[in-house]
């Protein structure tokens, strides 16, 4: 029986290694996907210096890089110091059209970027 056990337990490691090795290919492939949408949708950001014709292609590339139900490029306007949507894809008119003048009571300002802004939940 022991030599039975030893075999079980052989088998079972070889499946979980298995297993192990084609989640890390699956892990590759994507990584080398979005690797390849990155490059691709570069050159793309950099067709035209238009602020207007980069927008639209951010968003594009934000849908190729990450799956979200919406996305939305916010920038703030230095004269009025708002934040307005510069665009968008996948959210509701009614979101679009709104405008940020204050967080919590207190004026709206840029967004340092020395650290990830990581969002839960929106």
């Amino acid at each position: 029986m022991i030599g039975a056990s030893k075999i079980a337990r052989d088998v079972s490691d070889r499946l979980h290694a298995q297993e192990a090795l084609a989640e890390a290919q699956r892990r590759q492939r994507d990584l080398q996907n979005r690797l390849v949408s990155l490059v691709a949708a570069s050159s793309t950001l950099f067709e035209s210096p238009e602020v207007e014709d980069v927008m639209p292609a951010i968003i594009v590339l934000a849908r190729t890089m990450i799956v979200a139900d919406g996305y939305v490029i916010w920038r703030l306007d230095s004269r009025t110091s708002r934040w307005q949507i510069a665009a968008s894809w996948g959210i509701s008119d009614e979101f679009a059209r709104r405008i940020i003048s204050s967080y919590h009571g207190r004026p709206v300002s840029s967004v340092r970027f020395d650290e990830p802004l990581v969002a839960r939940s929106v």
